[in-house]
């Protein structure tokens, strides 16, 4: 215990409960010594600094940013959600892929006398005649991926570059440019029908990706050759050949293949015998 004898003193004077006395100089002594008033740590107050009117300005600028990104994520996932959701039923809705479409085409019938020779022939609404692909020029085939579909032997039925491509391209020059590969025209032209809205491209892509799990790419570019409209009432590179060059398909020349293979683009507007005969 302590106590003060000396009024005033920032000591305090050690109280001997034994009544016993302390030597002089205990003031001194550390271990009686009380802390100093600037020892004594003291509570610091944080002042937080008040906003200014630009600052003020820029923070409501900064939220509302936040705000604006946020709320335009939210509208892209549930945008992306209705899309994903408005594709899957469309899929779920799709024709069976029958096989049997492929070659239930119309074709030209053949009457032939006793020797073997044509007498006349029976064209259907489609003038078409089936051939084999070993029977078609290399260069005829080459021409043919070339100009419609040149990552024809690497896809799987749908060409995800040709597609954003031929987006970004009809964005920004307003021109209509397809991005259907062979294996989905094949789709369109045998099981589908030529309706221009998103349910049938959609219905496409799809079928154009089981058929390419059932049929190796040289079948399916046979059935693309074999239906493929070439103007004049010519469906199929046979009757193509004939009609416009009098030519089997064998005696084709380089140049005449590349022609056929860019009459797919306007039939009409390309014709060999109008244009270039």
């Amino acid at each position: 215990m302590y106590h003060s004898n000396e009024p005033g003193n920032g000591h305090l004077k050690p109280y001997d409960p034994n009544g016993g006395s302390f030597e002089e100089g205990w003031e001194s002594d550390p271990a009686y010594r009380l802390p100093e008033k600037e020892d004594v740590p003291r509570k610091r107050t944080i002042f937080k600094p008040r906003l200014t009117k630009p600052n003020f300005v820029l923070s409501v600028l900064v939220n509302a940013v936040r705000l604006t990104v946020l709320l335009i994520v939210l509208c892209g996932l549930a945008l992306a959600g209705a899309v994903v959701g408005i594709a899957k039923g469309y899929m779920e809705t799709a024709p069976t892929l029958d096989l049997a479409l492929l070659d239930d085409q119309d074709k030209t019938s053949f009457l032939y006398d006793a020797q073997g020779n044509v007498i006349t022939d029976y064209k259907g609404t489609e003038n078409r005649i089936m051939v084999n692909i070993s029977l078609m020029p290399e260069n005829l085939r080459n021409a043919f991926v070339a100009v419609e579909d040149a990552r024809f032997y690497t896809h799987n039925g749908i060409d995800i570059k040709r597609i954003i491509g031929s987006f970004i391209q009809n964005f920004v020059s307003g021109t209509q440019q397809g991005g259907s590969t062979i294996t989905q025209q094949l789709i369109k032209n045998t099981v589908l029908s030529n309706e221009l809205s998103y349910k049938r491209k959609i219905q496409e892509a799809y079928l154009a990706m089981q058929l390419e799990t059932k049929y190796t790419k040289l079948q399916i570019l046979e059935y693309y050759l074999n239906t493929i409209y070439l103007g004049e009432n010519y469906y199929g590179v046979q009757v193509a050949a004939q009609g416009y060059f009098g030519k089997e398909l064998s005696e084709l020349t380089l140049r005449e293949c590349a022609m056929l293979a860019g009459l797919t683009n306007n039939p009409y507007y390309y014709n060999p015998r109008r244009n270039f005969y």
